[in-house]
């Protein structure tokens, strides 16, 4: 994965299990990185049977980002029967507002 730079906040995940939930995969990123650092999920559906393999979280801040990094990358969620590793790279719109104007 690319190095965080000091303004990243928002991150791409891909390779997510495609019966992951958006509501699983916030408690999955908590455990992580800590209760209330992420303040934007978005994890597009493809029809309204599964996900389409990948989200963009947003962090509080820069710091929690780099963490969620270190974390997630190369994680392996063997709970959804998935062998596929979780692939974090910074999104191209960065930061709260900007995602939720695109959201």
């Amino acid at each position: 994965c690319r190095m965080a730079t000091p303004a990243m906040t928002t991150l791409l995940l891909r390779n997510l299990p495609r019966r992951l939930t958006g509501d699983v995969l916030l408690r999955s990123v908590d455990a992580a990185v800590g209760t209330g650092y992420a303040d934007f999920l978005l994890l597009p559906w493809e029809g309204d049977k599964r996900n389409m393999g990948f989200a963009f979280i947003n962090f509080v801040d820069a710091a929690s980002a780099a963490r969620a990094v270190q974390m997630l990358h190369g994680w392996t969620m063997t709970y959804w029967e998935s062998s596929r590793m979780v692939k974090v790279l910074p999104a191209r719109v960065q930061g709260f507002e900007a995602n939720m104007e695109m959201a």
